[in-house]
C-alpha cells in the first residue's frame, strides 16, 4: 500500500471516519461530498480520474467490485472522464491469472494510479464508506493537494 506511517498525515485519522473528514474539511474545495455525476463530469472532462471503490472489501464479493467499478467507469468514460481503477486492474490480473484471490488482498500499485491522477471519484457503491482502501486514497489525495468528489448518484 502506498500510504505507510512516514507519509500518512498525522491529522488524518487512519480508519475511515467520513463524519469527522466532513467537520475538518467543510465547504472546502479539496473534497466535495455529495456531488452530482453532472459535476464531476464537468470538473474531470479530459481528465485523468482515480475510481476509489472497495475490493476484497466489497459486500458481495470481487467479482461484482470490479463490475461495479467497470459500470462507473463506463459511465463516467463516455463523458471523456478517463479513469484509472485498480479494482479493475487487480480483477484483470486475477482473473488471466486464472488464480482467483492469488494477491491476498494486494491492489496493484495504486498510489501511481493515484499520482498521475487529476482528480479522484469515490461512487457510491456498496462498502465504500466502510472500506480501508478506498480511505486510504482519499486521504493520500488530500496530502498530494489532488481533489476529491464523493458522488451521491447511485447508478446500481
Amino acid at each position: 500500500m502506498c500510504l505507510d506511517d512516514t507519509r500518512f498525515s498525522p491529522q488524518i485519522a487512519r480508519t475511515p471516519d467520513w463524519g469527522w473528514m466532513r467537520a475538518q474539511f467543510p465547504k472546502d474545495r479539496a473534497i466535495r461530498f455529495d456531488q452530482k455525476i453532472s459535476n464531476v463530469v464537468r470538473k474531470g472532462r479530459g481528465r485523468i480520474a482515480y475510481l476509489a471503490t472497495p475490493y476484497l472489501e466489497h459486500e458481495v464479493g470481487p467479482a461484482q467490485a470490479a463490475k461495479c467499478a467497470a459500470k462507473w467507469s463506463s459511465v463516467l468514460g463516455h463523458e471523456g472522464v478517463t479513469c484509472h481503477s485498480p479494482v479493475i486492474e487487480a480483477w484483470k490480473a486475477e482473473t488471466s491469472r486464472g488464480a482467483f484471490g492469488a494477491m491476498e488482498g494486494q491492489l496493484p500499485d495504486w498510489c501511481a494510479m493515484l499520482t498521475t491522477s487529476d482528480l479522484v471519484v469515490v461512487p457510491p457503491v456498496r462498502g465504500w464508506d466502510g472500506c480501508q482502501d478506498v480511505w486510504a486514497a482519499v486521504n493520500r489525495a488530500l496530502v498530494l493537494n489532488i481533489p476529491v468528489f464523493v458522488l451521491r448518484d447511485h447508478l446500481i
